[in-house]
């Protein structure tokens, strides 16, 4: 069952690539996201969201590991992703304009993003500092499409 959980955490094994795995995660959720956006609406990727978070916390709970965040698991980057491209228009340019906002802010992890990455070292913890880097990308978002 372990090969299952990671298989699933590490989407289908992008997480093992051996350069910048958490990018290509996040990157897989554009086109994902835009067929579910294009399929059933903004409530199908919610849905979808809400659902993969929450197996994703419980398949990480299950999982003994040294490493509390492990590089190979970017569901958590796949989910942040996401949340970003709800959004967001769904068209290239703002879906690029989302990948690149939310990658910073979860590479860079400024406050209080480091505080949660370096203090919670659990499943909670993995996903949260991924939303927190959301949220700051949609504020930057929506504060831009202020200006325009």
């Amino acid at each position: 069952m372990n090969n299952v959980y990671r298989s699933i955490l590490s989407l289908m094994g992008i997480g093992f690539i051996p350069i910048a795995p958490g990018t290509f995660g996040s990157f897989l959720a554009l086109p994902i996201t835009w067929l579910l956006f294009n399929t059933f609406g903004t409530y199908g990727i919610i849905i979808t969201l809400i659902f993969l978070t929450i197996l994703a916390i419980i398949i990480t709970l299950q999982i003994k590991n040294k490493n509390k965040d492990p590089s190979w698991i970017v569901m958590d980057e796949f989910c942040g992703q996401m949340l970003v491209l709800i959004f967001v228009e769904a068209s290239l340019i703002y879906y690029i304009y989302a990948f690149i906002l939310f990658r910073v802010f979860d590479i860079f992890k400024p406050w209080p993003i480091n505080l949660i990455d370096n203090k919670m070292k659990n499943a909670f913890g993995i996903f949260l500092d991924d939303f927190a880097a959301s949220f700051y990308a949609i504020i930057v978002i929506y504060l831009t499409s202020l200006i325009s």
